[in-house]
């Protein structure tokens, strides 16, 4: 599905389609595990594989949203992804639920927006993409509430990337990240080292048995299960059993 987009000066901004391609898992580094350490396992247990460097590069995400948090409660995530010196505007629909039966996130790349542009002033697009994702229908004024939208969280990640590619021709990235998540109404900020696996959207068995090889074999990481924005959001306001899993000590936090 692909949607332009059209300013209040009937420009027609710039579209980004290649991020629904793929999806992400999230791993937090445990205590004080090396990058070298990490590559090494994956190295020794990808046999059929060649794993080279991409280098490295940043990201920032700001995420969207009214002060009573209506719609990330609602598991509607609106941010704006900057890569490359470019700003693309997004909408995803995370489920709310745990475990087994939380469903696959869906991701919305709108397409590109300039420096001076924020998500309330696409909120008639927005609007029509939330309603289209759910199959409820809404009580409240969507457009209403995208247009009060300010940003709640900065997520500024710096990346070393690497490219997998197996003998069958199958191709995933791997991301050791340095992550801070930043609350921008009280400046708190949480550090986290963190490792992103970028796999194909399309269920396969290369990904089963990726995931399954570092489950077993690579004891340096565990496994979020989480977005990224419900990681930020333990991470900023967790809550008491959370405060173990979430802040460790060696990590820094302001």
């Amino acid at each position: 599905m692909l949607y332009y987009i059209v300013n209040c000066k009937g420009k027609v901004l710039e579209n980004k389609t290649e991020f629904e391609n793929y999806r992400e898992c999230h791993y937090v580094i445990l205590g004080f595990s090396e990058r070298k350490d990490i590559l090494a396992k994956f190295v020794e247990n990808l046999k059929f594989y060649r794993i080279t460097s991409q280098g490295k590069s940043n990201t920032k995400e700001v995420i969207y949203d009214v002060p009573e948090k209506t719609l990330t409660e609602a598991g509607v995530i609106i941010s704006i992804m900057k890569e490359n010196d470019k700003r693309y505007l997004r909408v995803k629909k995370i489920s709310l639920l745990v475990g087994d039966l939380k469903r696959p996130t869906k991701t919305y790349i709108l397409g590109r927006v300039y420096d001076n542009e924020e998500a309330k002033d696409f909120s008639m697009q927005i609007s029509q993409v939330i309603s289209n994702s759910f199959t409820m229908k809404f009580t409240i004024d969507i457009d209403d509430v995208v247009k009060k939208t300010e940003p709640i969280i900065e997520v500024d990640i710096e990346n070393t990337k690497y490219l997998m590619i197996c003998g069958t021709g199958y191709r995933a990235h791997l991301f050791f990240e340095k992550a801070t998540y930043k609350d921008l109404a009280t400046g708190k900020k949480v550090d986290r080292d963190g490792l992103t696996l970028r796999l194909p959207t399309q269920p396969c068995k290369e990904s089963d048995e990726l995931l399954s090889m570092i489950d077993k074999k690579v004891c340096e990481i565990a496994p979020y299960n989480l977005t990224r924005f419900e990681i930020a959001e333990k991470l900023l306001y967790p809550k008491v059993d959370e405060l173990a899993e979430f802040t460790d000590d060696d990590q820094s936090e302001e």
